[in-house]
């Protein structure tokens, strides 16, 4: 099989409706839970072997968790301190350039440049360009071969 005709999936989870995408999440996480389940014997020797019950020591029977939680309140402070400057950064320049645009429009390539950059002629690229919708046709390697208007009335 050619290597251009193995990626040719298409994916198009934009089609679904909430509920498909909902039952699709929902199956996906269910069997992610259950894959882990099936690893969970293993998982258990390598925590023994690596001092999982010194862990289990260390945070519940000496209470080391209110330390952790008096560093996470710390790390919440500093992302809420990083996130509140990059808010009022974001609002400086929308304040800033509101109104100006400064992007400009890219040239367009002369059909000759085109045609070359695709192997094809420039008439067929004009075509293509006139056309609001087209057929293009390719060869076994995926190369344009030719470039028609569609007959089918939309």
């Amino acid at each position: 099989m050619n290597a251009i005709q193995d990626d040719l999936i298409i994916h198009a989870e934009h089609n679904l409706t909430w509920a498909q995408r909902l039952i699709s999440m929902s199956l996906t996480s269910l069997l992610w839970l259950f894959w882990m389940y099936l690893w969970m014997p293993l998982i258990s020797l390598i925590g023994w072997l690596f001092g999982v019950e010194f862990f289990y020591d260390e945070m519940v029977l000496r209470e080391g968790w209110y330390g952790l939680l008096e560093l996470l309140l710390i790390y919440a402070l500093v992302v809420a301190v990083i996130s509140g400057m990059l808010l009022l950064w974001a609002c400086v320049n929308y304040y800033r350039f509101r109104g100006r645009e400064r992007r400009k429009a890219i040239p367009s390539l002369p059909l000759a440049e085109q045609a070359g950059d695709f192997s094809v002629s420039t008439s067929a690229v004009a075509t293509g360009q006139a056309s609001r919708i087209v057929v293009v046709h390719h060869d076994q390697y995926g190369m344009i071969t030719a470039i028609e208007p569609c007959k089918v009335p939309v």
